[in-house]
């Protein structure tokens, strides 16, 4: 037996004791709950003493999984301890029964695995909504978010790399928007043409890039709607201007998703970076398809969720979504001190939150809406109780695989 084999029995003969210690501790603290829950199934069985026995046991495995899953004891030690495995055994891909592959690239990076998918019918699909926005009288434009997989930078280790399919799927997505004339901007390639550090644009933990990045984003967003649309949205470049903003780091201070799920030693702690405008700013927030509003007064008091960005809270606070807290059906930001009184209509996934921020202190109004969480509304009958001059898409490469986010309706 070869030293490396020797190593990797030793590291699963440990995890499996440290296992079976968890999951026993884990059946004594749960078991009042295990047990009633079995008794009610039994008990509200109307088959005969055979039958209930069966549908019992179905119904137990079912229930107590669920048990287990909201209750191991020191789950936190649990995922640390299977990360550490993981560390040990220098794996570079690992099986999430939730969510499939995770993987690390030889950067040091995680991502979840993206699949190759027929991102063309996606296209089509846009190229519809697209006709609808001509149809009354909107500009529209998709707006493709950088890939954490960047060509030219990331490598994955020979046998993963199947895995790693964001770009080839952005690729086919990019090329059915070609063949049907719909205007985008494709920020891949502008980082290409950039200034932007590639190396430091994503979060290692996380799948979402950081703040920095996603200011590099609004100023290309920006520069690429005025180009386009002849629309002055910051006419003396004051707002796209980071040196009118407080950039705050915040080291070691945040666990992203996928880091969550394989803990601190295998994955590393992120820094986090807050920005906010130095400059006087008078917000109001709607949220809902009816715009209630939740909120007014300056940015960092509207727009900021202080219990996310605070770093004195645990590094798994999900520090991403310290802009708007969270993704909403319907957000509406109203700029009361907006240099122009134009007011933007933006479909979007979660990397549009921070751009969405800082667009909103260049403009009148941007309304972002989501398309996964707007199942019970109309966003058809929303548009039309609002006037826009601009419509924009801005999605990463996560969902133009997901058809569900091309379905207005």
């Amino acid at each position: 037996m070869t030293k490396t084999n020797k190593r990797n029995l030793v590291v699963a003969i440990i995890f499996l004791i440290v296992s079976f210690v968890i999951g026993g501790k884990t059946i004594v603290n749960n078991y009042k709950e295990i047990l009633t829950s079995t008794y009610k199934t039994y008990k509200n069985s109307d088959t005969n003493l055979v039958g209930k026995f069966i549908f019992t046991f179905e119904q137990y495995v079912k229930s107590n999984d669920s048990i287990f899953s909201k209750n191991i004891a020191g789950q936190q030690y649990f995922i640390e301890g299977y990360g550490a495995t993981q560390k040990l055994l220098n794996k570079k891909i690992i099986n999430d029964t939730n969510i499939g592959y995770m993987l690390m690239d030889e950067q040091g990076l995680l991502h979840f695995a993206a699949y190759n998918y027929n991102t063309k019918a996606n296209a089509e699909k846009l190229a519809s909504i697209n006709d609808y926005f001509k149809d009354i009288s909107m500009p529209f434009s998709f707006i493709l978010a950088l890939s954490k997989d960047y060509e030219g930078y990331t490598t994955f280790k020979k046998g993963i790399d199947i895995y790693a399919n964001s770009n080839l799927n952005s690729d086919k997505f990019i090329s059915g928007l070609d063949e049907n004339k719909v205007n985008y901007l494709d920020l891949r390639k502008s980082a290409n043409i950039g200034d932007l550090d590639i190396s430091n644009s994503f979060f290692i933990t996380d799948h979402h890039w950081k703040t920095e990045t996603a200011f590099w984003a609004f100023k290309e967003l920006v520069n690429y709607i005025n180009l386009t649309y002849g629309i002055n949205l910051d006419e003396n470049n004051y707002y796209t201007n980071i040196d009118n903003y407080k950039v705050e780091t915040f080291n070691d201070s945040f666990l992203g998703s996928i880091g969550k799920r394989m803990g601190r030693i295998y994955s590393g702690i992120d820094d986090y970076t807050l920005i906010i405008p130095t400059f006087e700013t008078n917000i109001k927030l709607y949220q809902g398809f009816d715009k209630k509003l939740i909120s007014e007064g300056s940015f960092n008091d509207t727009v900021i969720n202080k219990s996310l960005s605070n770093p004195d809270n645990p590094i798994t606070t999900n520090r991403y979504a310290s802009y708007f807290s969270s993704d909403n059906d319907f957000n509406t930001i109203v700029n009361e001190d907006a240099p122009n009184d134009y007011k933007i209509l933006l479909i979007k996934d979660s990397y549009a939150l921070p751009v969405a921020a800082f667009l909103s202190l260049s403009c009148k109004e941007v309304t972002m809406v989501d398309f996964r969480l707007s199942k019970d509304q109309s966003v058809k009958e929303f548009i039309n109780n609002n006037d826009y001059d601009l419509v924009l898409m801005l999605y990463g490469s996560g969902s133009i695989c997901n058809d569900a986010m091309f379905d207005l309706k």
